[in-house]
């Protein structure tokens, strides 16, 4: 792989900042207007053109200007400047480029940045926590530097740099009893907690600690000799694989660089078995699904968390989607980490069971895959696929009990431009045979508002 030092380049916008300090007349007019233009996110032109324009906005330290008068004394240029080089040092990059801005209120830093290698940091210098304005500054300047747009490992590697510029190094942190596995904490969608405040209730007491910590052993699997090293190859990563980081296969593209990297900070052992789930029969997981019913119907799915850990076979894989999408459909699109695990057993199950299993299980990962999704555009895209793999499950499997009860689950839990519109499922559900264990499961399907607008003699009605 292409050492980070070797292959970073500062984006067009933070080249055009640069080169406006640096020229004068006519030249600095040019220079502004190409930075303006390279500035792909509409608030930080506003924030660069404001600044620009009244001309308030002065160098402070190498690659740090102050933008409307921020308070910058000589100890905070000093301070900013240490910063700036203990990051380079460390990570092995070029410094990035940091326009700092007074914000109005009291509340933490924040980092505005769509680029690796330039951020507008809002900062209120008279807002105090409990690290330094150093360690703070080093965090910050480390998000300015590389975002994968994986807030678990965007966190977790700016915490361990600001750690390890206390002189501490970030290791004492291990995965509670009852917590999912790494695996699923990484692949889960952290967008919408930004504090990592979801793994309090996995009995993590510190998340950025914690974040930093599987940071740091990913570090020293890679390079067990000089972590350092291993952290310069994770922002390599974390820069040039930003896609795959921000799915349910974001583990996937670290154990291709670093088979082991985990499994310092997730030492926890066990097994399928002792967590109480012997690999059920085959028709045990069908009667589950089909009627929803079964001795683990009440089970939370912290029951089922630590299991992901572990090699199941693919019949206990099939038993444990299905559990999933019997019981927490809905519960995906409002869990991260219940998505991830719904998609994980899924995943897993899809592979080594029947051609059936495996096609009614598909639209259902790509149900759980479009809540994942970063635009409105993209998840309709595939939802369209969802309803397409529906169609064919119909089609392939006509008259099916399983197949007609997975498509008309999914109906209830989309919203109604993504619902099959050319196929009567309430008729459907009807036709099904009404004497077997199924029935009240149906009967509870066709009194759904979802199922009802399909029924053509209740719109008659």
């Amino acid at each position: 792989m292409t050492s980070r030092a070797a292959s970073y380049r500062p984006s067009l916008l933070a080249e055009a900042v640069s080169e406006y300090f640096q020229t004068s007349g006519n030249h600095k007019a040019e220079s502004k207007d190409r930075a303006l233009r390279s500035a792909g996110s509409l608030l930080i032109r506003e924030i660069l053109d404001h600044a620009l324009t009244a001309d308030k906005i002065k160098s402070i330290s190498h690659n740090v200007f102050a933008l409307d008068r921020l308070d910058a004394d000589e100890d905070f240029c000093s301070v900013c400047e240490s910063a700036m080089v203990f990051v380079s040092r460390t990570l092995g990059v070029p410094p990035p480029i940091i326009l700092l801005q007074r914000s109005g209120s009291l509340s933490r830093p924040h980092l505005l940045s769509g680029y690796d290698g330039f951020g507008v940091l809002r900062m209120n210098r008279s807002y105090h926590d409990d690290r330094s304005e150093f360690e703070m500054l080093v965090h910050e300047f480390t998000h300015a530097t590389v975002l994968s747009g994986n807030l678990f490992l965007d966190e977790g590697l700016a915490t361990c740099i600001e750690i390890l510029a206390t002189g501490e190094v970030p290791d004492n942190f291990q995965l509670p009893s009852g917590a999912p596995p790494l695996k699923i904490i990484v692949n889960s969608d952290w967008s919408g907690d930004p504090h990592l405040q979801r793994l309090r209730s996995f009995g993590v007491s510190k998340p950025h600690e914690f974040a930093a910590s599987t940071i740091w052993h990913w570090a020293k699997a890679t390079h067990p000799e000089k972590p350092t090293q291993g952290l310069r190859k994770i922002v390599d990563l974390l820069s040039t694989s930003k896609v795959a980081l921000n799915t349910f296969f974001a583990f996937d593209a670290i154990e291709n660089t670093a088979p082991s990297a985990f499994d310092m900070a997730d030492d926890r052992s066990g097994s399928f078995k002792s967590a109480g789930l012997s690999g059920p029969q085959e028709t045990q997981i069908d009667d589950y699904f089909l009627t929803g019913k079964s001795k683990f119907q009440e089970v939370d799915t912290s029951e089922f968390q630590s299991l992901a850990k572990y090699t199941v076979s693919s019949k206990c894989a099939l038993y444990l989607a299905k559990f999933f999408v019997t019981q927490y459909l809905e519960q995906t699109q409002k869990d991260p980490v219940t998505a991830a695990l719904a998609h994980h057993f899924i995943v897993n199950a899809m592979q080594g069971n029947s051609a059936q299993d495996s096609e009614i299980l598909r639209p259902y990962r790509l149900y759980v895959e479009a809540y994942r999704a970063r635009s409105i555009i993209q998840r309709n895209y595939i939802l369209g696929q969802m309803l397409s793999e529906f169609r064919s499950l119909i089609s392939r499997w006509p008259g099916n009990p399983e197949v007609i009860v997975s498509v008309a689950k999914a109906q209830i839990f989309t919203e109604p431009g993504v619902r099959l519109a050319d196929f009567n499922i309430a008729d459907a559900l009807k036709r099904l045979p009404t004497k077997t264990t199924i029935a009240p499961l149906v009967s509870w399907l066709l009194s759904q508002p979802a199922i009802l607008a399909y029924d053509e003699d209740t719109q008659r009605a």
